[in-house]
């Protein structure tokens, strides 16, 4: 067989003309080869010319002149010894290239040195190909004034060629830096990728020296625990996941106070999960305005004490002074949140960090620090990890949640505290801190989810309100498991697709937060339930306006609003909007009390103005966020947590695994719904209209909602939807009837004061002959007796649940073969409808000036 080798690409850049080029910079590289040293430090460049004066090229053209036999005599010794040279590498090859043409271009002839009062020939850019030892240069002329630059003073180093990992010794070369020839005048030099830099934040490490006399090992039930004791300012930065308790005085997590119980021998333990995908956790002695007062709070993890345990928390307190907070630590390994990375396209080592390892392990033995390395799963830190950063709450967030619950006590009513800003501005994290921080001071919060995109306590689609009774430390997909009060479906990550059915959803929770919580009367500050809510990233056109009225429907006693100075100011909330906020809540509470009191007067209303909380924004910049761990990540982390979890175990159980990662979606046991009994109210499509011969085609192997009658409905209420014309109800006699259709053309989707969203499954297989859906889903049997209609969105299933335990890489899915598995494809080539995913494309109107 014959082959042709393919030309590279050096070959087909390099025209007729280069020629003339390639002798011209053949000479000169072999002149100045000696005369210029060349040094590569993190893909830059140094230029250093010698004390010698350089040979004088003209920058204006290349064109071959005649040479004097002693000049050609010369260059001949010249290339003999380019023999005796080390080639350049392509890299080095055009950055010596772009160097030869800088100090070419201050070395100039006179004629060229002197530049004319009309035109100056300056080099605007230079372009390099090489092929093994040859280097090609095109340079484009232009006639632009002469640019003015002061000589900058060139270090001086030697390039080691065979140490490249060598950090080469710089000193400062005076000569360059005196020397007119040094200047750069508008030279443009060769472009190339800069290498990612490494972030490192120091507030990884922990400030903490372990010793026999804070740390201390033992065994509860069969699994390893640590007693840790805390001095005021000590801290221990952690990855990994752990349960905690306190034994003695408090620990603070993540806003979170821990307070131990003085009377109660009972161990109270709380997880926490600390992994690389979000910032890392610190446990630490809490701060004086977080110490009082406190909530005794119980959880739902418990375990008896023991006289060991005490023993150990009075030896600590004696044996130093200060230690008087002491907290208990146990592993989670058997929660099964590791097997998650088993999984196709889910990051790897989200829960491990990868650190350097010492020769000699009798040191690291006698280490006082491998104490705290002795339960599986929990990480401490003691030195810097590479673009890992460490959850810092700055003192002005600490301020600005004072003062709003100074405000609150003032008050003497609920806060309503809305967070709103950008997206990547640390919403969510502010979220979490505020909702620790409340739950030191009331029983319970309630939360308000508005952003489909990234929920905090439901999979993405969804707008929900919760009521949260216990510490949030972790990131979204750790905490899948709590139920919401009320909940709806959006059925898309973004509320374009349909804004109004996303208001009147959001709506309809603010009217549920205010019939069951606003307007109740408590004795007690700790009885009150004030509420938190999310907004979304989008605020800019119509997200803007959306913001704006979910701002005046709830009606917030605070607003905090995230921001960051070093973003475009578009990217921030307009400073008009502190004050539409303002005038639109103060009209929309006057047109109230006129109704109510036509006498009352307007002096009121300026007091319930909201207070406005302006907010850095405590996202570092310059931190691995987007590129190391994006949204869509963030999203499937959450979905694939959710459809793994087991509620009949999760967070009341030690010992039993939370999650099930090790049975695949495609091997679980599916729940049977007849849609002839349980979907009276039928099935509703949200974004496209599908044929009614094709609807059970579109359900197949979809992710979608469970959707029922609210509360009130349940109590002798009639739903009022009315099955569309398009729908026949066909006959029971042999044929296949069909469930209730509603198209998003000719209906409306389900009412939210009417519906409540109960979760999500997955239809994994339809019996028409039977009228069933085979679902999968984590809910329990008591609430999908509830579901009385299905609701299908936008939303696509992560690839990781249409696989099994191989990943894709075996003979089949499921025990069958690749040509009998439905809406999966191995071979590459895939062509026809549906090959391709269709991707949004968003036009931007640009403005002409």
């Amino acid at each position: 067989m014959n082959h042709k080798r393919k030309r590279s690409i050096d070959e087909d850049t390099i025209s007729n003309d280069g020629n003339n080029l390639f002798n011209t910079l053949q000479k000169m590289k072999v002149t100045l080869a000696k005369q210029v040293q060349s040094v590569i430090i993190n893909d830059k460049t140094t230029v250093v010319p010698n004390k010698n004066s350089v040979t004088e090229i003209p920058t204006k053209t290349f064109k071959k002149k005649k040479q004097d036999p002693q000049q050609r005599q010369k260059q001949q010794q010249q290339q003999q010894q380019k023999s005796s040279l080390k080639p350049l590498s392509a890299i080095a090859a055009r950055k010596a290239a772009a160097a030869v043409a800088a100090v070419a271009s201050d070395t100039s002839t006179p004629e060229a040195q002197t530049p004319s009062p009309t035109t100056t020939s300056t080099t605007t850019s230079t372009t390099a190909a090489t092929t093994n030892r040859h280097i090609y240069t095109t340079q484009k002329q232009t006639n632009n004034p002469p640019v003015k630059s002061t000589p900058l003073p060139l270090p001086s180093c030697t390039n080691n060629n065979n140490n490249k990992n060598s950090t080469p010794n710089m000193t400062p070369a005076s000569s360059a830096s005196n020397s007119p020839s040094n200047s750069v005048l508008g030279i443009k030099t060769f472009k190339r990728r800069e290498p990612r830099f490494l972030f490192k934040d120091q507030n990884l490490v922990s400030i903490f020296e372990p010793s026999k006399t804070n740390v201390q090992c033992i065994t509860l039930d069969v699994e390893p625990c640590l007693i840790i004791g805390l001095k005021n300012g000590e801290k221990i930065v952690f990855a990994g996941k752990a349960l905690v308790a306190p034994l003695s005085g408090s620990v603070s997590i993540m806003g979170s106070v821990l307070h131990a119980s003085s009377t109660d021998r009972t161990l109270h333990l709380y997880p926490a999960y600390s992994p690389k995908t979000h910032a890392l956790l610190a446990i630490h002695s809490p701060n004086t305005n977080e110490i009082s007062p406190l909530i005794q709070r119980t959880s739902k993890l418990q375990i008896p004490t023991n006289d060991t345990i005490q023993s150990i928390v009075k030896k600590m307190k004696q044996s130093s002074s200060g230690l008087e907070n002491i907290f208990l630590v146990m592993g989670m390994q058997w929660c099964g949140l590791d097997d998650m990375e088993d999984l196709a396209e889910v990051p790897r080592g989200i829960w491990q960090l990868q650190m350097p390892k010492t020769d000699d392990k009798e040191e690291e033995e006698q280490n006082p620090k491998t104490l705290l390395k002795s339960i599986p799963g929990f990480q401490p830190l003691f030195s810097v990890v590479p673009d890992i950063k460490a959850l810092n709450i700055s003192p002005a967030w600490e301020n600005q949640v004072q003062k709003a619950y100074k405000t609150e006590q003032e008050r003497q009513s609920p806060m309503v505290g809305l967070i709103c800003g950008n997206k990547d501005m640390g919403k969510s994290t502010f979220a979490r801190y505020l909702t620790n921080v409340l739950l030191n001071k009331h029983k319970r919060i309630a939360y308000l989810e508005t952003d489909v995109g990234q929920s905090e306590f439901t999979p993405p689609g969804v707008v929900s309100l919760h009521i949260i009774d216990t510490p949030v430390m972790g990131p979204p997909y750790t905490h899948q498991h709590l139920s919401p009060l009320h909940s709806h479906y959006i059925g898309s990550l973004s509320s374009n697709n349909n804004p109004g059915h996303y208001l009147d959803s959001v709506s309809h929770l603010i009217h549920v937060y205010k019939t069951q919580f606003s307007t109740m009367n408590f004795e007690k500050d700790e009885d009150r339930v004030p509420l938190i809510i999310n907004t979304q990233g989008w605020i800019n056109g119509l997200g803007y306006d959306l913001l704006l009225s979910i701002t005046q429907q709830a009606e917030p006693t605070n607003v905090f609003i995230m921001y960051s100075p070093q973003l475009d100011p578009i990217k921030n909330l307009p400073p008009t909007f502190a004050t539409t906020i303002s005038r639109s809540e103060e009209s929309q509470r006057q047109g109230q009390q006129e109704e109510e009191n036509p006498t009352s007067s307007s002096s009121s209303t300026s007091l319930s103005t909201p207070h406005f909380h302006y907010l850095e924004c405590g996202v570092d910049l310059l931190a691995p966020t987007a590129k190391s761990f994006s949204a869509t990540s963030s999203r499937e982390l959450a979905m694939v947590s959710y459809l793994h979890q087991d509620l009949h175990t999760f967070g009341c159980q030690l010992g039993e695994p939370w999650w099930n990662f090790q049975t695949r979606m495609v091997d679980k046991l599916p729940w049977v719904l007849d849609w002839r009994k349980g979907l009276v109210d039928g099935v509703w499509f949200l974004t496209e209209d599908v044929p009614q011969s094709q609807m059970l085609h579109a359900l197949n192997g979809t992710l979608v909602a469970l959707v029922g009658r609210s509360s009130m409905e349940d109590h002798g209420g009639e739903h009022e939807q009315s099955p569309p014309s398009n729908v026949t109800e066909g006959s029971s006699n042999g044929q296949t009837v069909p469930p209730l259709y509603f198209g998003p053309s000719q209906n409306p989707p389900p009412t939210p004061s009417k519906t409540k969203c109960y979760g999500l499954a997955v239809i994994r297989a339809i019996d028409p002959n039977h009228h069933a859906f085979h679902v999968l889903t984590p809910l329990p049997l008591s609430l999908l007796k509830k579901v009385s209609s299905i609701v299908k969105g936008n939303i696509a299933l992560p690839v990781s649940t249409l696989l099994d335990q191989h990943n894709g890489n075996g003979n089949g899915i499921a025990r069958q073969p690749w040509n009998k598995v439905p809406y999966l494809e191995k071979s590459g080539n895939v062509n026809g409808i549906g090959a391709i995913a269709t991707k949004k494309r968003r036009i931007h109107v640009r403005k002409h000036t």
